[in-house]
């Protein structure tokens, strides 16, 4: 029984890293329908976006959990090649380090 209150008491905490997790999802979903326009360029455009705005509605700890999980969703479904986590082209390294930096 106060395993349940904790946890109901941690949910108002948690709350603000969910949403931010859903909205990289959201994110995601949204580069991809865009992709056949966008093709290779502008692969972390969305997701700085949204690093913004949850960081705007939730804060620091929230937007820190957005630029990490946007950052591991880029890595493994818009870079080439998709649904892995290799990396064909030396200069997308060092792209996806200056998004984490800039995150």
């Amino acid at each position: 029984m106060a395993d349940r209150q904790k946890l109901l008491q941690a949910l108002p905490a948690i709350k603000p890293y969910a949403l931010s997790v859903l909205a990289v999802a959201y994110t995601v979903v949204i580069r991809l329908i865009f992709e056949p326009i966008l093709t290779n360029r502008a692969s972390y455009l969305f997701f700085v976006l949204t690093i913004v705005i949850v960081k705007d509605l939730w804060g620091r700890g929230p937007g820190l959990l957005a630029t990490l999980v946007g950052g591991v969703s880029v890595w493994y479904f818009i870079l080439a090649p998709r649904y892995s986590f290799a990396i064909l082209n030396r200069v997308e390294v060092l792209n996806l380090a200056s998004y984490f930096a800039v995150g």
